[in-house]
């Protein structure tokens, strides 16, 4: 069913609500785009793998503004820039059938300043395929790409079983899908009898062009295009559970590095009285379990010790909060770019290797380090191509290969959220006032273990 909603305050919050429920595609045509919560919304839907086209004039107004485009493409989505005409169009398709048009340019003026408009126009699929063809026209676009009688089968099966099954909900979003892909006749005529619910009219033509088709398309076998999508699926949440498990030993190393730098050398200490006592007692009673005794505090003592000491080595930079959330954003998109799962075979070792540097300099909190790894891998030289030429086989094991890494990432990652420690660091509000309370508690026991070598 086709909604029209008009808004005349509150634009920019409507559009960032619009844009998150993205999950195909996104194609923005405004004249000037300044808005930078908006612009880190499209790079934030392109990291979850929403396609994103954007075009924009060419001029001082875009080129002094705050955006990076030039990191739509480095995220894999498409950026124009009209130079010779003012392109003055301010509109935005979401998933080929939200349409949002107006007077509205992307722009913190039109956010906090002017007097503006949006129309969103909901489930009017052919609008949405219109206002997608005419971006296509101002970006230069081919308007046709080339037919894959294989893929319009497949896609003209699903519209014929959605009437089958009586359920003309997403015939629109079927059909646009069609007309994007391929411009012929017989789609035209399968649309326009579907506008006119003649359904039985529809499957004749879906039939005849299938028969007409079949002998020309080549098989594939169906489950070869469900493992493809299982492993893209796989991919994009191991990358995920990465990044999570990255975040949180992040906080973990932070915790600890704190908790030894306050109370460490304290902790240290009493271990070393407990071993002093322990001695004491093995030399006065000389038994069996004094001598035990003696063994484990000796031996606590010295574990210890070289934890502090190894602490003591490990690098972290000091950041400002500004610069965390710099670093945070600049290790995702450097993991999206490098991650071993997405690298192909021949530069595997060489995108673990990238990989483990960049969780190592992101431990650290060394933006310099990420920002440089970043920009290394940003081109895609560890992406693999599309492996249209796998095997039912090869795919089979690749699948059996992803679940058993993301079993191994799970458990991985519940490990570190089972930790006393994490859990500590996660629940406690002030790190520095909880120091504080159990340096109290420690400096009791300090002087408890000084009395008894007194004794």
């Amino acid at each position: 069913m086709i909604q029209i909603e008009a808004y005349f305050n509150n634009i920019q919050e409507t559009l960032l609500k619009e844009l998150d429920t993205a999950k195909r595609s996104i194609y923005v045509a405004v004249a000037w785009f300044t808005d930078t919560h908006l612009f880190e919304k499209l790079i934030n839907k392109l990291n979850e793998g929403v396609e994103v086209s954007v075009v924009i004039v060419k001029d001082d107004i875009n080129d002094n503004g705050q955006n990076d485009f030039e990191r739509i493409t480095q995220n894999g989505g498409q950026f124009s820039a009209i130079e010779d005409t003012l392109m003055h169009n301010k509109f935005c398709v979401i998933d080929e059938r939200i349409v949002v048009t107006g007077s509205y340019n992307w722009t913190y003026e039109a956010a906090t300043k002017n007097l503006e408009n949006i129309t969103v126009t909901y489930n009017d699929y052919d609008l949405a395929l219109k206002f997608i063809q005419q971006f296509r026209h101002i970006t230069g676009q081919q308007s046709q790409k080339q037919i894959d009688n294989n893929r319009i089968v497949k896609r003209l099966n699903v519209v014929k079983n959605l009437i089958l099954l009586e359920d003309d909900e997403f015939l629109g979003s079927q059909m646009s899908k069609l007309k994007a892909e391929v411009d012929i006749t017989i789609i035209t005529e399968i649309a326009a009898a579907i506008q006119q619910r003649h359904f039985s009219d529809a499957v004749d033509l879906i039939e005849t062009f299938i028969t007409q088709n079949s002998r020309v398309a080549v098989y594939e076998n169906p489950k070869i295009a469900a493992l493809r999508l299982e492993i893209k699926d796989l991919e994009n949440r191991i990358l995920g559970i990465d990044n999570t498990i990255a975040e949180k030993e992040k906080i973990l190393r932070d915790y600890t590095l704190q908790f030894n730098e306050y109370l460490g050398a304290l902790i240290e200490e009493i271990y070393r009285l407990k071993k002093e006592y322990a001695s004491r007692n093995r030399y006065k009673q000389k038994s069996q379990h004094s001598e035990s005794e003696y063994q484990q505090a000796k031996q606590e003592y010295e574990e210890y010790t070289q934890q502090r000491e190894q602490l003591s080595t490990e690098e972290t930079h000091k950041l400002t909060e500004a610069e965390q959330k710099q670093l945070k954003k600049l290790y995702k998109q450097a993991a999206l770019h490098c991650h071993p799962d997405r690298a192909t075979e021949d530069k595997q070792a060489e995108a673990e290797e990238t990989f483990k540097a960049l969780q190592d300099a992101y431990q650290r909190q060394d933006l310099a380090e990420v920002e440089r790894i970043f920009n290394n891998v940003k081109n895609g030289i560890f992406i693999k191509a599309d492996t249209t030429d796998q095997t039912l086989e090869q795919l089979q094991q690749q699948v059996t290969m992803l679940r058993q890494k993301l079993q191994r990432k799970t458990e991985q990652l519940q490990t570190i959220e089972n930790n006393d420690s994490y859990q500590t660091a996660i629940n406690t509000a002030d790190w520095t006032a909880y120091f504080e309370t159990l340096k109290t508690e420690l400096t009791d026991e300090e002087a408890f273990w000084k009395s008894k070598l007194t004794d």
